[in-house]
């Protein structure tokens, strides 16, 4: 959900600099993207915004902007966020059970 929120909140920012589209496509588009970027899963990004929203005369741009943004999230970091954040706790527990054998 707070990436939902983030990225509701960055469309409605972005809404701003778009005047021709309406504010409600510009926040669904970038929703979907900063989900996607994020989780690096555009396919599930883009079917947990349109079954969300049931905004399916915008599939095809929301798509769009998932793979596109899923790409070049993929380019600047190739580890997901969530996949990352994995790691990082193996890591603690691992090291929680060590200094545990330890003593």
């Amino acid at each position: 959900m707070p990436s939902i929120a983030t990225g509701a909140g960055l469309g409605a920012n972005l809404a701003n600099w778009f005047p021709i589209a309406p504010t409600s496509v510009i926040i669904l588009l970038s929703i979907t993207a900063y989900f996607a970027g994020m989780l690096q899963s555009p396919l599930t990004s883009f079917v947990v915004v349109l079954e969300m929203t049931h905004s399916h005369d915008l599939s095809i741009p929301l798509m769009t902007a998932a793979f596109l943004v899923s790409g070049t999230s993929k380019l600047i970091n190739p580890e997901p966020l969530y996949r990352a954040l994995c790691n990082a706790y193996q890591v603690h527990q691992n090291d929680a059970a060590n200094e545990e054998q330890q003593k």
